[in-house]
């Protein structure tokens, strides 16, 4: 009989070691009980996001560029570090260091910048990270040499082993970023447009204060994720303290979740992290 290749959907649960292998001729998966279940996964971060259905990212104030800015007359820009919360309790899960030589944050245009993230469950310390995505120093003009972002599963000892890509095709007027599993098989994308009110006027009241995003099934074209962007009440006072709110909504693959935070803090450093 021929085999067919069915490429993994990202609402499928995580039962697999590797989520691009789904075997249709195997259909009675053993499982364990919930108590080896529970003692397989202590501690991992797979286990600490899988039951998250929403999430929040804040990225944190940094007084050293309001400083530079409103006291000395310098637009510097400082490593970004973000914190990431489970929304249904409010209480923190992740955060999110970036490290990106000083001279290339202020002298290159940001899609240029050659970057290096670190995602940590809360109160590891932050030479042994969950996940870690890296970007290439690239010479990028329009649609020429775009730049791509890797993520990386750190967790096994410090051994990388990808999990997926991000990449961003040039559009003239919309947001387009198409994410790719290990084996470089499209999976989920969003395309959307950059002319709504919240970007062209952001302000943190009414129809100016809100801009979304869906991510969509790269098979069915269907909704399967929501990122919000809110513009907080300070904004005018402590610039670029962003706050997103992620619906993962049919995701329900905790390295497809993993995936959608990347691709919600890339989003923020391509397009809103501007000093």
């Amino acid at each position: 009989m021929e085999e067919k290749n069915i490429h993994m959907q990202p609402n499928i649960n995580y039962s697999y070691r590797n989520p691009n292998m789904y075997n249709m001729n195997y259909h009675n998966p053993i499982v364990p009980p919930p108590q080896q279940q529970m003692q397989l996964f202590v501690n991992d971060w797979k286990s600490i996001l899988s039951p998250m259905q929403t999430c929040k990212i804040k990225q944190q104030f940094d007084d050293r560029e309001f400083v530079a800015d409103y006291f000395m007359g310098f637009k510097l820009d400082f490593n970004n570090k973000y914190l990431i919360l489970d929304a249904s309790t409010e209480l923190m899960k992740f955060t999110a260091c970036e490290k990106s030589e000083f001279c290339y944050r202020n002298c290159l245009p940001k899609i240029c910048i050659p970057m290096n993230m670190k995602i940590l469950s809360y109160g590891k310390e932050i030479s042994k990270p969950d996940i870690l995505m890296e970007k290439d120093c690239t010479c990028t003009f329009l649609c020429f040499n775009r730049p791509t972002i890797k993520m990386y599963d750190f967790s096994n000892n410090n051994n990388k082993e990808l999990i997926g890509t991000i990449k961003t095709p040039y559009r003239c007027c919309s947001y387009n970023f198409n994410l790719f599993d290990s084996s470089n098989n499209k999976i989920m994308y969003m395309d959307d447009t950059c002319c709504q009110m919240s970007i062209l006027c952001p302000c943190p009241w009414g129809p100016f204060k809100y801009s979304n995003f869906f991510l969509r099934d790269a098979n069915s074209k269907e909704k399967i994720a929501h990122l919000r962007k809110e513009v907080p009440f300070l904004k005018f006072v402590k610039r670029d303290i962003d706050n997103y709110t992620l619906d993962f909504e049919q995701v329900q693959n905790p390295e497809w979740k993993m995936m959608l935070l990347a691709f919600a803090l890339f989003l923020d450093y391509m397009y809103y992290d501007r000093k």
